[in-house]
């Protein structure tokens, strides 16, 4: 009877251990698959530089901007001249997105993807070791986005 009872613990044991095994992998499979799910999507940086404007009334508080005409573009654009850079608003939208830091910043990159049913902004910042209070912005063009299109940002702050 107890060697009945000592083989039915190892089993249970085993079947416990299997079944971890188990969904390890499973777990594993379903990173890679969300990961592989991000479908790339082509920007281009835009640039205020060149011309007499500036940004204005931006909030720095790491959230993402749509915006998908020229009205929207001038509440957050001012220029001297009455000349905005030039967007095709019927087939661009501009994604403007701004946050600050308590460091340098060295440098700063981003990329756009469309995962599932949001698209997802990835801003990389390499920051340095100066401690200063520091404000970035990044406006990119991309395809034309609905208004009400789930557009989630993600900050990812690396210090060299």
């Amino acid at each position: 009877m107890k060697r009945i009872i000592l083989i039915l613990q190892i089993l249970a044991i085993l079947l416990i251990l299997t079944g971890n095994f188990a969904s390890c992998g499973q777990n594993q499979e379903s990173e890679r698959n969300q990961e592989s799910e991000k479908e790339p999507l082509e920007v281009t940086k835009y640039f205020l530089t060149g011309v007499n404007c500036q940004w204005v009334d931006l909030a720095y508080d790491g959230k993402i901007i749509v915006i998908n005409n020229k009205t929207a573009l001038e509440k957050y654009v001012t220029c001297t001249e009455d000349s905005y850079p030039e967007i095709d608003f019927a087939e661009h939208t501009l994604l403007l997105a701004c946050g600050g830091t308590t460091n340098g910043i060295q440098d700063l990159s981003s990329k756009l993807f469309f995962k599932g049913s949001k698209y997802i902004l990835e801003i990389e910042i390499a920051l340095n070791d100066a401690t200063v209070v520091e404000r970035w912005q990044i406006a990119l063009i991309t395809g034309k986005l609905n208004d009400k299109s789930d557009v989630e940002i993600n900050v990812i702050a690396i210090k060299n």
